[in-house]
């Protein structure tokens, strides 16, 4: 079937403005790539935790879109919420890690904070940039991976593209391999500081400075029995056991919307492939002449039959998931608003709670 050249304009997410300054493009089609997983956990100061951001997406639309602008609007927001936890899920089976979650926003308690921007997502292909950053402020990654998927999706089996997520996992294990322990201590070290000075600035601020790099640096220890670092310690777990039920909430997410999402995307590759089709027919048929008419003629007709099936497959997709957005969204530990607002509250509790503890 001859679809609307519309979709190429709905379906295609591009950026909308110049991509980051990356080390490294990488664009793979058609060649898996298996993940490197660790036989053994990490242990002592190798066992790093991280924390992933919800992704952001950016958008250009490079023609008429104005069917189903809000229900697109939609999809793109759960799938900014969707591809953090299949790049979470991929770096927990790698083994080389300590804690994994995916967040609303950067987590001052991880020892490596992911960000990530989707710059392409359909069915036939994924083009994303995603970057990794210690506590310090030293960056390990800051690629770009692309992959098309020109073949057949299985929902029973992985992602279909699995490979830029195992490629990112198999890079970011390959800087851990060459940091050294006394390094990685060093990380752990800032970021137990920086979740202490996240509680009390006041008193914490002066532990730790930028040196010329902008690298962050500790330059006042406290002891491993000191009251304020032990009352900071309790804090800390309390907040890994809320950050660990947000982590649930967005693994629930993608467990609920997994079927139709992939779904989704089957239909998105089938239309994309079928628009490639027919841009091939009309190169081959010439600009001019009665088979061009009647081809462009028969294209609009179906452009208007089509209007209808794309909203009402628009419109199933986003009901289907609402009620995991709406759950996703309330009832965390009683707190109020959406996951990022809930997770502003919990952490402003915290403070006031180690102020409590200090008898302030």
């Amino acid at each position: 079937m001859i679809r609307s050249l519309f979709l190429v304009a709905v379906f295609m997410l591009a950026s909308c403005g110049s991509a980051p300054d990356v080390q490294q493009t990488q664009y793979k089609e058609n060649t898996w790539v298996a993940l490197d997983q660790a036989i053994q956990p990490p242990a002592g100061n190798r066992v790093l935790d991280i924390s992933i951001e919800v992704f952001e997406v950016e958008q250009k639309n490079t023609g008429p879109a104005e069917i189903g602008d809000w229900i697109f609007q939609e999809i793109l927001e759960i799938e900014s919420q969707y591809l953090p936890v299949v790049l979470r899920n991929t770096l927990v089976e790698a083994n080389y890690w300590g804690a994994v979650r995916v967040l609303p926003k950067p987590d001052p308690s991880a020892d490596i904070q992911i960000s990530g921007t989707i710059y392409q997502s359909n069915g036939i292909s994924l083009d994303m940039y995603l970057s990794a950053v210690d506590s310090t402020g030293r960056e390990w990654l800051n690629r770009r991976y692309s992959y098309r998927n020109n073949g057949t999706m299985d929902r029973e089996q992985q992602d279909p593209f699995q490979s830029a997520y195992n490629q990112f996992a198999n890079d970011l294990a390959d800087i851990l391999a060459i940091r050294s322990d006394d390094e990685l201590l060093n990380v752990r070290r800032v970021t137990e500081m920086r979740y202490a000075a996240d509680l009390s600035p006041e008193t914490f601020a002066d532990t730790m400075i930028q040196d010329e790099n902008g690298y962050t640096q500790i330059v006042r220890l406290l002891a491993d029995n000191d009251p304020m670092l032990e009352r900071v310690g309790r804090m800390r777990l309390r907040h890994h056991i809320f950050i660990d039920t947000l982590d649930e909430y967005y693994l629930a997410l993608q467990r609920d919307v997994k079927n139709v999402y992939d779904l989704w995307r089957v239909y998105s590759r089938e239309q994309i492939l079928d628009i490639e089709d027919e841009r091939r027919t009309e190169s081959g048929l010439g600009s001019r002449g009665f088979a061009a008419i009647s081809n462009n003629w028969y294209r609009y007709q179906a452009n208007k039959m089509f209007e209808q099936e794309w909203n009402e497959l628009a419109e199933g997709f986003t009901s289907e998931v609402a009620p995991s957005i709406l759950e996703l969204n309330r009832r965390v530990y009683g707190l109020s608003g959406n996951v990022e607002d809930q997770y502003d509250q919990w952490r402003e509790l915290l403070r006031q709670f180690y102020l409590l503890e200090r008898g302030e």
